[in-house]
């Protein structure tokens, strides 16, 4: 065996046994060598290891010590299907047992520990197999001699063991090699490799030829039934030119969905290649190597001499060794913390960050249940579909019977109608709409046809799909696969995985339906949210809704009933499983209830019945299970659908009684002064809403709901009861994720907030500290999407805090922020936020309160909200300069269906030219005169542009031809899409008004605004301006135009694109005004203003007139330092706030005795650290020199730290700074 390389030895290890001595010392090698050789199995004893542990890629089991650390341990690699067994709580035998599965094979495995010079029973030895059965593998220290595995004599234990081994058949594979071993003149056979008459014929024993630190060999055992292959994963490329070109040859004539899906995926196949991946170990440095090979050789010179000497020489090593790694994994992860910016997804980051402080779970935890069971996998997916096809019990009341069965006869009695808006066939603008608002990372469904796919068909296919989809809206009959969902279960956070409900389905459809299914819910949207169908309780999955409606809408009414002396009672109510118990009957009699009539409804019935699950297993698919109920888990129409049921809850409650839904939240309210009549009212309420629940087969949860009085008052009287059970009053209550308090002080609010935002900052200074790590820029993007924006959500409602409150978020802010710009944690929190540009509390509460504002200006609950005097929210509304501009009287005219207006011919491409960049101006213009002199010689041409600046807007347009032009200016400044639009508009409105029919060709410059046309998607912000020039467009079509819109490349000397751009910007001055929608991208340029301007003047009224950066900043408009490396970045930051490490910044802080300089200056400061220390003379006269070359001001701290107007000469400033910097070494020193 020993002539086999050990690699090659390690590559085919099934089990690595090992007695480690006390592993924390010896896991940076351990980790190595395990990362390096992925071993199924690791059966460690004396691991001494405490409960937070981690190994990568390894699930762990250890022994439940009462006393101390586990010292037996197993580790199961994550991808083997593994279940925990029993792990003993005595002290002998210490042992922990897991089961695991290795193909078909269900195998045993122990890992032991058992104390020398400790009694053993044979009932404590016994222990050990009374949880197992065979085939079984134990592994461990047992402490014991005999004969029969190579001892020279026999000691009790050892005669214990071997007895116990005799009269139960046990095996043992030692081969008689020592695994213990001191000195040269002793060695023993303690560790033991025991198992079952089945496990040992194709078992291989060997020990390693290195201690690797412990005073025990490791254990090799090899055995075909473990996987030892390298892990591997496979990356689909595809060529997605070639699978057009297929697509073209094979889709167009297709008519039926099942065999455009096989086809769909058989030519995506053809054009995708396989590429396989090596997991990849990165290596260690070849100091590493060294050492390791150093310390065998010591390690054997001990055993051959037994010398003290040879012995200190191998711990030596081993310690060198240790901390080679432990720099290298430094070092290592200084450099993936540098690879992070501002351009990586923050769910990437997460995932990584994530990794580091949870436990490893396996990659198929659904599959450890029939582990555990000892059953197949389809039994437990039979088992798991049950659960969740369960009907609920309100389903065999009499109340829910009879409610069925009138709502069956309401919606069959519509079910026959006809409703002309909503049923005509669909068309390419809609269906690419749909295709750009899809997520291309959805899994398939069971056809495996990808989303991806779909958005890559070519326009022949499009056309083919697009014409199956009409025939099924014509037939309403949807095919059976698209109703049949393949369900994954996924284990919840921090659940275990050895239960079903640990589990939440994710359901896998069609992808190529559930296109279909976001075109018909655009349509249905559109429609409901037009005719104003919802009552405005219903906040949630509707557009411009948000879950800050509902907590608004409560809080400002509390507050209002307090100032007028009342109190307010909440009831916050939970619906078990609402979404997937609603009754199917009741969805369509909403949808009835709402106006939804004809094919819309029948088309929605036909989706909601017989659709079936199953869950797909390594041992075979589940049955078929009927969903009988609910709505479609995973379907982009179900929220709409669940709203459609609960749109009648509101009207249901009897005033005073206001109520606010987001899905199956539900929170109920009263105000008023007597207790009495609050209690009769509301619980009244509560039994209207458990009827109205009941009838539609849903549950209230007693347990899980709440009521919340909002005054301190004892109130002993108030009671609520939901079907007989006690309904619990609270002190606070989490509603749509904020915390609400009786007296809304929003303490516990904070507390929460607090606790989130610290574990986010101890992250942060993972990936950074002050001269390693992510770049500036990187974590203040990073500290916007994560801590800014988690105090963002709740802080329009968090008004009126004490001093102490608004301090405390400050600080939260301050302290991500130091972390961020690598600033001292005494830095002042005024300064670190002027430093960062970031608005202080009272800034950011006016921006959310404003984004609320023009959010909320348009709907009734605004008007609600804004008649409750006295509330704080109220209050900061009205001492803000907020103000909506005149509206255009057709932005309310939005009547006509987008899907009935005619298809527009847009051209966004010119031929030969795939962007404006990649050629250059002059052929960029002949290429697209050719291509209009060729495509529309006959056509009359109309140029559009148009200008946008700081202060304003404008479009124009131009008829060459007919010498006509027209310019104006818009009502408010306005995106430059917005302004193109309103070009287009008017350039429409003028092909409407001529009086004779031409063929006419609309040429602009803007590819935005032509997407917005092309897709109309009704969500868009520019979606009523889009919709205004279809109607006129639409008119000009029908009197008898054809009208044709073409992008041209902007300022490529094309002559009429040159006018309209030159009357654009002449336009600015003209009094010729129009009306432009105010959207959600010039509110947000309004609040961005109006931050800015309350920013700077905090920012100057925070920060006292003698500091230093008001000394070199006055105005403070330097912007944040993000162009160098981050340590001299930081330590700019530093310099500019008096923080860096000097003397009299470490005497400040009582680190140094005295602020002198090493230069004997009594004080080194940062001035005199810039301007005068003698030591850095020779750096800082080229520093001046460098400098000086850049204007004529006089060499000072203000030049050297403070801002540059100019952007070039700012850059070479910082550069020369940098110089300096480093060469001196201050940037190591400070």
């Amino acid at each position: 065996m020993r002539s086999i390389p050990m690699p090659d030895i390690y590559s085919h290890t099934g089990i690595f046994q090992w007695n480690t001595n006390g592993l924390r010392k010896k896991s940076g090698d351990f980790r190595q060598f395990v990362a390096q050789y992925n071993i199924p199995i690791l059966a460690l004893s004396e691991a001494r290891v405490d409960d937070d542990f981690r190994l990568s890629n390894y699930v762990l089991y250890k022994s439940s010590r009462q006393h101390g650390q586990s010292r037996a341990l197993l580790a199961v690699r994550r991808d083997i299907i593994s279940v925990p067994v029993f792990s003993s709580t005595t002290e002998v035998p210490e042992f922990v047992a897991c089961k695991v599965r290795c193909g078909e094979t269900m195998l045993h495995i122990v890992s032991v520990y058992i104390e020398p010079r400790t009694p053993l029973t044979h009932s404590e030895f016994s222990a050990i197999f009374s949880h197992i059965s065979t085939p079984y593998i134990i592994c461990g220290d047992f402490n014991g001699h005999h004969t029969m595995w190579g001892s020279d004599h026999c000691d009790q234990r050892g005669n214990l063991i071997g007895k116990y081994m005799d009269e139960n058949n046990i095996c043992v594979l030692n081969d008689g090699s020592p695994t213990f071993v001191r000195g040269h003149t002793y060695c023993s056979y303690l560790d033991l490799t025991l198992c079952s008459p089945d496990i040992s014929p194709q078992a291989t024993w060997t020990t390693d030829r290195e201690t690797r630190g412990s005073d025990h060999f490791p254990i090799l055992i090899q055995h075909p039934i473990f996987d030892v292959r390298g892990q591997h994963y496979r990356v689909r490329i595809t060529n997605w030119k070639m699978f057009r070109h297929f697509n073209t040859q094979n889709l167009p004539n297709v008519k039926e969905p099942e065999e455009f899906a096989i086809s769909v995926l058989n030519n995506c196949e053809r054009a995708t290649r396989l590429v396989t991946v090596p997991s990849g170990h990165v290596g260690v440095n070849g100091e590493y190597e060294k050492l390791r090979a150093i310390r065998r050789r010591a390690e054997r010179r001990y055993r051959r001499s037994g010398r003290v000497e040879d012995y200190n020489e191998a711990q030596h090593i081993h310690k060198l060794i240790r901390r080679e790694l432990q720099i290298l994994s430094i070092r290592r992860w200084k450099q993936f913390s540098c690879t992070l910016t501002p351009f990586t997804p923050i769910p990437k980051v997460w995932k990584i960050l994530r990794s580091l402080r949870t436990p490893v779970i396996q990659k198929q935890p659904f599959r450890a249940l029939a582990l555990l069971r000892g059953t197949s996998e389809v039994v437990i997916a039979n088992e798991y579909c049950t659960l969740l096809t369960q009907q609920s019990d309100m389903v065999s009341s009499i109340e829910y019977r009879s409610s069925h069965e009138k709502a069956t006869r309401a919606f069959k009695k519509e079910l026959h109608s006809v409703q002309t808006d909503l049923d005509y066939e669909f068309n390419t603008r809609e269906m690419e709409c749909a295709l750009q608002s899809i997520r291309k990372s959805t899994a398939p469904g069971l056809d495996k046809v990808t989303y991806d796919a779909l958005s890559n068909l070519g326009p022949a296919a499009t056309t083919a799909l697009l014409e199956i989809y009409n025939e099924i809206w014509r037939t309403e009959k949807i095919p059976e696969s698209w109703k049949l969902a393949k369900v994954v279960p996924l284990l919840k956070p921090g659940k275990s995985p050895l239960n079903l409900d640990s589990f939440r389905p994710v359901s896998l459809t069609s992808c190529v339906g559930k296109l279909l299914e976001k075109m018909i819910h655009n349509r249905l949207q559109w429609w409901l949210e037009t005719s104003e169908a919802f009552p405005e309780e219903i906040t949630g999955f509707r557009p411009r809704r948000c879950t800050m409606d509902g907590i608004l809408d409560l809080t400002t009414s509390v507050e209002h009933e307090r100032n007028n002396g009342n109190f307010t009672v909440a009831l916050f109510l939970d619906i078990r499983r609402a979404f997937d118990t609603v009754s199917h009957a009741h969805v369509l009699e909403g949808l009835v209830q709402l106006g939804v009539r004809g094919r819309m409804l029948r088309w929605i019935k036909e989706f909601l019945y017989c659709r079936n699950i199953i869950v797909k297993t390594n041992d075979g698919d589940s049955m078929r299970h009927e969903i009988h109920h609910g709505v479609p888990q995973g379907s982009v129409l179900s929220p709409t659908l669940f709203n459609a049921v609960m749109a009648q809850l509101p009207q249901k409650l009897e005033s005073p009684l206001k109520i606010s839904i987001y899905a199956d939240d539900i929170c109920i309210w009263i105000s008023g002064s007597s207790r009495d009549i609050l209690k009769n009212k509301l619980q009244a309420g509560l039994d209207t809403t458990f009827r109205f629940l009941k009838e539609r087969g849903m549950e209230l949860s007693a347990a899980k709901s709440a009521f919340l009085p909002f005054t301190r008052k004892k109130l002993p009287g108030l009671r609520l009861e939901l079907n007989g059970a006690s309904i619990q009053r609270v002190k606070s209550y989490r509603f749509l994720g904020v915390i609400l308090d009786q007296s809304l002080t929003w303490s516990k609010h904070l507390d929460m907030l607090e606790s989130r935002i610290n574990c986010v900052i101890n992250v942060f200074r993972c990936i950074a500290g002050a001269r390693w790590g992510a770049s500036i820029d990187a974590m203040l993007s990073f500290h916007t999407a994560l801590i800014r924006q988690a105090i963002a959500y709740s802080i329009p409602v968090l008004n009126g805090l004490s001093r102490t409150s608004e301090s405390r978020l400050t600080y939260m802010l301050a302290r991500s922020l130091r972390v961020c710009l690598g600033l001292p944690r005494s830095t002042s929190s005024a300064l670190v936020l002027v430093t960062a540009r970031e608005p202080t509390i009272h800034i950011l509460r006016t921006q959310e309160i404003c984004r609320n504002f023009f959010r909320l200006s348009t709907r009734p609950l605004f008007n609600d909200i804004f008649t409750r005097k006295g509330t704080n929210f109220l209050s900061t509304l009205n001492s803000l300069p907020l103000w909506i501009p005149e509206q255009p009287n057709w932005i309310q005219e939005i009547c006509k269906p987008p899907w009935t207006l005619p298809l527009l011919e847009i051209n966004m491409d010119i031929p030969g030219m795939q962007t404006k960049t990649s050629v250059n101006t002059q052929i960029a213009r002949t290429l697209t005169l050719s291509h209009l002199e060729e495509k529309y010689k006959d056509d009359i041409h109309v140029y559009t542009d148009g200008s946008t600046t700081e202060d304003g807007s404008t479009s124009a347009f131009v008829v060459p031809d007919f010498n006509h032009w027209s310019s104006f200016r818009l009502s408010h400044p306005t995106s430059s899409t917005t302004a193109e639009l309103h070009a287009l508009l008017a350039a429409a409105t003028y092909i409407k008004s001529n009086s004779v029919a031409n063929s006419w060709v609309i040429c602009t410059d803007s590819k935005a605004a032509l997407q917005s046309i092309k897709t109309m998607n009704s969500r868009s912000e520019h979606n009523s301006l889009v919709h205004r020039i279809y109607l006129e467009l639409s008119d000009a079509i029908e009197f008898g135009n054809t009208v044709h819109l073409q992008w041209v490349p902007g300022h490529t000397g094309v002559s009429g694109n040159h006018q309209a751009d030159q009357l654009a910007t002449a336009a600015h001055t003209s009094n010729n005004v129009h009306l432009t929608p105010f959207t959600k991208s010039d509110a947000k340029r309004y609040i961005r203003r109006l931050r800015e301007r309350m920013s700077h003047d905090e920012w100057l009224s925070s920060i006292p007139q003698d500091s230093l950066i008001r000394l070199i900043d006055p105005d403070l408009r330097c912007p944040v330092y993000t162009y160098s490396a981050r340590s001299i970045d930081t330590l700019i930051h530093r310099l500019r706030l008096e923080v860096a490490y000097t003397g009299s910044f470490l005497h400040r802080i009582k680190q140094v005795e005295t602020p002198s300089c090493k230069c004997d200056n009594p004080v080194e400061d940062v001035e005199h650290l810039i301007m005068d220390c003698p030591r850095y003379d020779q750096w800082r006269a080229r520093l001046r020199i460098s400098l000086g070359i850049l204007d004529n001001r006089p060499f000072s701290l203000a030049k050297v730290l403070g801002p540059w107007p100019d952007l070039k000469k700012k850059k070479r400033a910082l550069a020369s700074l940098t110089a300096f910097l480093k060469d001196s070494k201050i940037e190591a020193k400070y």
